[in-house]
């Protein structure tokens, strides 16, 4: 049996969010809007911005009908539905806040 993985969102202060295998995570405004240049600004991040879900097959990510956007290495994915994540890609959430994600 393969060991399970971690999926990790690595923020821009250095420090990271762990997403453990067989879960799904919400992500937002309380989780990243310490990050938005400003308070005004992070007002743009949606409460429930974007979830990440792990199975068996990977780590997925889901814009989760965010009025500012997901991006995922430069393409949008809002209305796209479930995308899988590569360790190294890149997530832009409102075009404010940059998020790497890795796994271990």
């Amino acid at each position: 049996m393969p060991a399970q993985r971690i999926g990790i969102l690595c923020l821009p202060d250095g420090s990271e969010l762990q997403i453990q295998s067989g879960t799904t995570r919400i992500y937002g405004r309380i989780e990243l809007a310490k990050h938005a240049p400003s308070h005004t600004e992070a007002s743009w991040i949606s409460r429930k911005h974007f979830s990440i879900t792990s199975d068996d097959t990977g780590f997925y990510i889901q814009d989760d009908s965010s009025l500012n956007k997901t991006v995922l290495n430069g393409e949008e994915i809002t209305g796209k539905g479930r995308r899988p994540l590569q360790d190294g890609d890149e997530i832009e959430v409102a075009g404010l806040v940059k998020i790497r994600f890795t796994t271990r």
